[in-house]
């Protein structure tokens, strides 16, 4: 860049000027351009027409550009989907933008509607072939994030592991998009602030050039997500905070190549940045290590971080902030889902409606904890349903216990049950909560309904104390 000591302003040659604005565009927005010129002038050299069409006028390249998208195929014959004819058409508009001498834009362009209507019959038909299903992101099961925390390979003692944790963790909270950037990131690129009530959080405290956010975007931009502490055991920013302390000083990578094990003293990571493609698979090779019930990408997380926020009812407006998005309808792809968990609920609700016994699961998923507004009549059978999942050992007892019963007994949750159900009940929770060092089980309370009556339901409450932990099940008694 050639500028003279005292000039204000730099001189560009054309060579440079050119390279600036090559690099406006991500290398995938590149590439896809590519392709979708290569692909329509293959077109053009098989209809025996003219393979330059960046010198055509706006007439003649509307009646190619209409056939063109009807007739447009791959090599094997078959259609496009959708979604590639759509990229297709946005590639070739790219160019079109960049190296007609008109500047010309197909898609916007009044002079292009003949072009358009014939794009638009063409996604019709392809819809009607089935080609227009959109492949979203799935969103991962929460029993499959819990196996993932009980699978070892988040252990806190193990540089590859502590590694997996805070990649996970910073992925989820922090809402990053897919294998981007993650290479680049640099240690200093997040930093542990302390929030006005005291509370240490993890934040992101550098901007990020990304494929979307090119130019002036939220996503990305620093202190978008926030990742606060818990004080749990395996609380994020303690985590955190053990694996910077662990990185290797002479490194600025932030995923730095872990050591197999610990070592007594000094780093636990190399000089040597993690691959691009070891960080970009990052989460399929969890999926496997784990044995989750899919294999999920990085961008999965993405989508979860934006499913949960929505389904515990933030505003649009308030998720858009963590994931970056300009535009609140940009979520929609990733919102409104009904989760695995849930469908299972209404499978199970159909099934005992035609008279079907629903079988025991071996884990009710956690996703199918239904909301407070939820209808009894659509929650799952007690009898099938409860998988009490109870800790084994004393240290373990004093936390939270769950029962599955379609919803954590942890919380304040109701249930409607048969007295039948009750006895079902009363016995599981008898074989789950044994006595740990001799201390025995106090049921405090306990009552029972003889009502026959249709519209009286009566509460029986049996709380129950075990070395510091109270859980609390709530009975509702529907006469059949």
């Amino acid at each position: 860049m050639a500028a003279s000591s005292s000039a204000r302003f730099a001189s560009l040659d054309n060579d440079e000027f050119d390279r600036i604005l090559e690099n406006k565009d991500a290398d995938n927005t590149k590439k896809a351009t590519k392709i979708a010129v290569s692909i329509f002038r293959e077109y053009l050299k098989e209809k025996s027409l003219p393979g330059e069409f960046e010198k055509l006028d706006k007439p003649s390249l509307t009646i190619i550009l209409s056939k063109f998208y009807v007739e447009a195929r791959r090599v094997d014959g078959t259609h496009y989907k959708k979604t590639t004819l759509n990229s297709i058409r946005a590639g070739i508009n790219r160019h079109l933008k960049r190296e007609h001498s008109e500047r010309i834009d197909i898609i916007k362009e009044t002079e292009f509607s003949k072009a358009n209507e014939a794009y638009k019959a063409a996604t019709v038909e392809l819809k009607k072939m089935g080609k227009a299903n959109v492949q979203h992101h799935d969103i991962i099961d929460e029993n499959d994030i819990q196996k993932l925390y009980d699978s070892g390979i988040f252990n806190l003692d193990a540089p590859p592991a502590l590694q997996n944790k805070v990649w996970f963790e910073l992925m989820l909270f922090i809402c990053r998009r897919g294998r981007e950037n993650l290479r680049e990131l640099k240690k200093d690129h997040f930093v542990i602030e302390t929030s006005s009530s005291g509370r240490q959080y993890v934040t992101q405290a550098v901007d990020e050039l990304t494929k979307k956010a090119r130019e002036d975007s939220n996503e990305f931009r620093a202190d978008n997500g926030r990742i606060y502490e818990s004080g749990d055991k395996n609380c994020p920013v303690a985590s955190f905070k053990k694996y910077v302390a662990k990185l290797n000083p002479n490194c600025d990578s932030f995923f730095q190549t872990p050591k197999p094990t610990a070592p007594s003293s000094g780093p636990w990571y190399n000089n040597c940045p993690l691959g691009k493609n070891t960080l970009g698979n990052a989460m399929s090779r969890l999926s496997k290590k784990a044995g989750l019930s899919k294999i999920y990408t990085n961008h999965c997380l993405r989508a979860t971080c934006i499913s949960i926020l929505d389904t515990e009812g933030f505003e649009n407006r308030d998720i858009c902030q963590v994931s970056g998005h300009s535009n609140e309808s940009s979520l929609s792809s990733y919102t409104g889902r009904v989760s695995e968990g849930r469908k299972q609920q209404m499978s199970d609700a159909l099934l005992r409606a035609i008279g079907q016994k629903v079988p025991l699961s071996k884990s009710t998923p956690a996703s199918a904890t239904p909301s407070a507004s939820t209808s009894k009549s659509a929650m799952p059978s007690v009898e099938s349903q409860i998988v009490p999942r109870a800790p084994e050992t004393e240290s373990v007892m004093k936390e939270d216990i769950n029962f599955d019963i379609g919803f954590s007994a942890s919380q304040l949750s109701e249930v409607s049950v048969t007295s039948e159900e009750v006895e079902v009940i009363d016995e599981r929770v008898r074989n789950v909560l044994q006595p740990v060092n001799g201390n025995n089980v106090n049921r405090s309370t306990r009552s029972r309904s003889t009502t026959t009556s249709s519209t009286t339901r009566q509460t029986m409450m049996s709380p129950f104390v075990l070395n510091n932990c109270t859980v609390t099940i709530n009975y509702y008694n529907s006469p059949h």
